[in-house]
């Protein structure tokens, strides 16, 4: 039992080990239970340099082929609207696909190195709770996978930059939307009078005349067909985070100024794996070894 937490734990602080080989585990045979004498991994440092670089959320993303694969069965190709690579994942990944009020994990069935492209197979299930309902009707050639009826957008200061192509967008494709934004002063609000030409669907409060966003207000009452789109600090990103807790799992999405700040509970504590192989335990703490070799044999 010991073991096993402990390999929990080592996994949960280090995702980029690998197992090798599960079926070749060296046990040692004990009075009551078998223990694992070493494990087979292997470290990909590359991961490790890029998950100091980037850190992914949601991708607004489009179907850029459906194909009917076979009774109930549709395939979506799914491709970033700007053409970019798309993260890189491994056999056996799924996604979380947010279509309107809906959210289901379908599983990635694409080549893992193509990386311009994710493809997911979605069976109609009649008796579901409307997610591959949603998918089948909803989806088609150069669709939104984002795509909703109604859009709020909730930005703070110079927050509403990336806002501002939310909106020309669902002006485009006549969507219903709608803006809280907010700001120290009136002379301080960027793009002011493009967005009061836009009328009441902009509501504009500068902090110093009507005080601080009615987020109450706003997000009182559960809109199940809408996205909420936020770009502020840190305090009004946790305010919105906060009211909007009884929302519907993917309705929120957002952009930081900053990376999101972890609340912990108490201190990281340090533990040490050793490197049978080369002989060499390394103590882990809240930062990683900058030299650890790439193929080691973990003893535990």
């Amino acid at each position: 039992m010991q073991v096993s937490t402990s390999l929990k734990v080592l996994f949960a602080r280090l995702p980029f080990i690998t197992v090798d080989d599960l079926d070749s585990l060296d046990f040692v045979r004990m009075a009551l239970m078998l223990a694992r004498r070493s494990l087979n991994v292997h470290w990909e440092l590359a991961d490790i340099e890029r998950s100091t670089q980037i850190t992914m959320r949601t991708l607004d993303l489009k179907v850029t082929k459906r194909v009917e694969d076979s009774d109930g069965i549709i395939s979506l190709t799914l491709v970033h609207p700007d053409g970019r690579e798309l993260p890189k994942w491994k056999p056996g990944a799924h996604i979380d696909l947010h279509v309107g009020e809906f959210n289901h994990q379908y599983s990635l069935s694409s080549d893992c190195e193509d990386r311009s492209c994710y493809r997911v197979g979605v069976l109609r299930e009649p008796a579901g709770r409307g997610d591959s309902a949603a998918v089948h009707d909803l989806l088609v050639d150069d669709s939104a996978i984002t795509d909703s009826e109604h859009y709020l957008s909730i930005p703070g200061g110079i927050g509403i930059t990336p806002i501002l192509a939310t909106i020309k967008e669902a002006e485009r494709t006549t969507k219903d939307w709608a803006l809280l934004c907010g700001g120290r002063s009136r002379n301080s609000m960027a793009f002011l009078k493009e967005l009061e030409s836009y009328g009441d669907r902009a509501k504009l409060v500068p902090q110093d005349e009507l005080g601080h966003l009615d987020l109450d207000s706003a997000l009182a009452e559960v809109e199940h067909v809408t996205l909420i789109y936020y770009c502020a600090r840190e305090g009004l990103l946790q305010a919105v985070e906060a009211k909007s807790a009884h929302w519907p799992k993917g309705s929120l999405r957002l952009k930081r100024f900053t990376p999101k700040v972890i609340e912990r509970t108490g201190d990281d504590q340090p533990f040490e794996v050793e490197f049978t192989e080369s002989d060499k335990t390394v103590t882990m703490g809240a930062t990683s070894p900058s030299s650890i070799p790439p193929r080691v044999k973990a003893s535990t």
